[in-house]
C-alpha cells in the first residue's frame, strides 16, 4: 500500500496542478512518493527525529509493513542521517551552473565531503516538481542505512514554470543533471550513482546518460524510472508545445517518429544494459514503473514509460509518478 505527501506542505505546488492540469507533475496530489512505516518494519532501525512526513491525519492507509532494511557495509556501518537535509546553495554557483548559464538548487550531502559507503542516490523530479517532493524517501532511506553523503535530490532552474515557456526542456535540464552527477561524484569519490526519476525527469535522465556523456564516463549504475513519457504523450499531440512548455516539442508523435525522441530511443533504448554484454561496472541497470490507469498516459499510450531492454514493471491503479518502496528497495539492493 502506498502513503501519499501531506497536500498541505505544498499548497502553492499543489494549486498549480489543480489549476492546470499539470503536464507530468510530479506533485503530491499524483502519490508521488510512497514512503514505507519503517518505524514498524524497520524495528532496529534509527528514524530521524525531524518530522519531514505528512502528519498523521493526512498519511492514508496503513504503509508496507514487511520491508527488509538495506545491508549497511561491514566496514563502515551507517550513521544517522542529519534532521534535515542540507541546501545544494551552500556550494558556490559556478559549481551548480551549466555551460549555458543554468544553475540547479535541491539538497543533499554533508557539510564537508565524505566518502559514500553505498552508491550514492541522485532523485530527479518532473514537470512542475522540486526536490522538496523527496523528502519522506529521505526519512525512508535513512532509517534503512543510507546516509546524508549518499542521498541527493535537484530542484531545475525552471521547475515552477507552467504555462508556455520558453525553456525547461528534456536537454536543458539534463545538463543541469549532468553538473550535479559531477559534483555529487567529487563530494563523495563515487565512481557511479543510481538515478531515480520521475515523469519527465525520466526523459531528462535518459538524455544525460545517452547525449552527455553519462554512459561514456560509466556514471550509472542504476536507472530506476517511474512513468517516464518515453514512447510520447497524448496532452503534448493535443494541445501541442503550448500546454506546457517547450518540452511538448521533444515529447509528441513528431519527435518520437523523427525528432527528439525518436534520437533518444534508436537505435538501443537502453544502452548498456544488462542485455548487452558490458562488465558489471559498465552496465546499466534500467528499470520501468508504470501504471494501468495512468491519466497521463491513456489507451495507445498506455506502454509508453516501458523500455525495450529494461525490466519493465506495470502496477494497477490510476497513478502517475507514484514510487513502489518494495520495489525500490529491491533495486537499490541490486547496486553496490
Amino acid at each position: 500500500m502506498m502513503r501519499q505527501l501531506s497536500t498541505n506542505r505544498r499548497s502553492p505546488l499543489v494549486l498549480r496542478c489543480i489549476t492546470t492540469a499539470l503536464l507530468l507533475a510530479s506533485c503530491a496530489g499524483n502519490d508521488f512518493v510512497a514512503e514505507p512505516d519503517l518505524a514498524a518494519a524497520l524495528p532496529d532501525a534509527a528514524v530521524p527525529s525531524a518530522d519531514l512526513t505528512a502528519p498523521a491525519s493526512d498519511r492514508g492507509p496503513a504503509p508496507l509493513a514487511d520491508q527488509a532494511p538495506l545491508p549497511s557495509p561491514d566496514s563502515a556501518p551507517a550513521a544517522p542521517c542529519a534532521s534535515a537535509p542540507l541546501p545544494l546553495t551552500r556550494f558556490a554557483k559556478n559549481e551548480r551552473t551549466t555551460a549555458g548559464g543554468r544553475t540547479f538548487e535541491g539538497w543533499g550531502g554533508t557539510s564537508t565531503p565524505a566518502k559514500a559507503t553505498r552508491t550514492p542516490v541522485i532523485m530527479v523530479h518532473g514537470n512542475g516538481g522540486d526536490a522538496s517532493d523527496w523528502l519522506p524517501f529521505r526519512t525512508s532511506l535513512c532509517a534503512a542505512g543510507y546516509r546524508d553523503a549518499e542521498l541527493w535530490a535537484i530542484t531545475f532552474q525552471d521547475n515552477s514554470c507552467i504555462g508556455y515557456c520558453s525553456s525547461g526542456s528534456n536537454t536543458e535540464h539534463g545538463e543541469e543533471l549532468a553538473k550535479l552527477v559531477e559534483l555529487v561524484r567529487a563530494q563523495t569519490g563515487a565512481a557511479r550513482v543510481s538515478l531515480v526519476a520521475v515523469s519527465m525527469g525520466v526523459t531528462t535522465s535518459r538524455y544525460y546518460l545517452k547525449s552527455l556523456g553519462g554512459l561514456d564516463r560509466d556514471e550509472v549504475a542504476l536507472a530506476y524510472l517511474v512513468s517516464g513519457p518515453n514512447h510520447g504523450l497524448k496532452d503534448c499531440d493535443i494541445l501541442g508545445a503550448s500546454y506546457i512548455n517547450v518540452a511538448c516539442a521533444e515529447l509528441d508523435s513528431v519527435a518520437l517518429k523523427s525528432g527528439w525522441l525518436y534520437k533518444l530511443n534508436t537505435p538501443d533504448e537502453t544502452p548498456n544494459g544488462q542485455g548487452d554484454g558490458k562488465p558489471p561496472a559498465k552496465t546499466v541497470i534500467y528499470r520501468t514503473v508504470s501504471y494501468t490507469g495512468d491519466p497521463f498516459f491513456p489507451s495507445s499510450y498506455v506502454s509508453s514509460p516501458k523500455l525495450e531492454g529494461a525490466e519493465n514493471l506495470v502496477l494497477a491503479g490510476s497513478k502517475h509518478a507514484a514510487i513502489d518502496l518494495a520495489d525500490l528497495t529491491s533495486y537499490l539492493k541490486k547496486v553496490p
